[in-house]
Formats: structure tokens, sequence, C-alpha cells
């Protein structure tokens, strides 16, 4: 999920939580997904991660990198 904010110039970009496990995953690629997922918590050490201020979580890293292309053709990242 991601806005802009005009008024700041910003964009906020938010990723989900870790996938609980539920009652409701009865096919076997519910169970994989909540596995990886809980495999990419496991990155929990902060890193310095290029263009992000700051240091985050080495999976959030990770995941940033992965649509980082994306987030360009958006405009996010920009400079002005």
């Amino acid at each position: 999920l991601y806005a802009y904010s005009s008024k700041i110039d910003a964009y906020i970009l938010a990723f989900r939580g870790t996938l609980p496990p539920s009652k409701e995953d009865t096919y076997w690629f519910d169970r994989v997904t909540m596995i990886l997922d809980w495999l990419q918590d496991g990155k929990a050490g902060q890193v310095s991660c290029d263009g992000v201020p700051g240091l985050i979580h080495h999976g959030m890293c990770d995941a940033f990198n992965t649509l980082r292309d994306s987030l360009k053709s958006w405009g996010v990242g920009r400079q002005k």
C-alpha cells in the first residue's frame, strides 16, 4: 500500500505484518506462504539500506529492494 502527499512531497509505503497461522489455511501454498513469511521475519538485524534513512530490519530492506524498480517507476526517490 502506498500514498503520496503533495503537501509534504512525500510517499508513504506500508508493508503488511507477519501472517499468523489460520484454521482456514487448508491449501499447501497457504502454509508455504506462512513459513516463508516467518523465515523473512528471522532477518531482523538492523542494517543500513540504500535509499532509506537510518537503520531498518534486514528483511524489510530485502522487501524494499525487491520493490525498488517499481517504486522508481512511480517516482519515489526522485531527486529534485
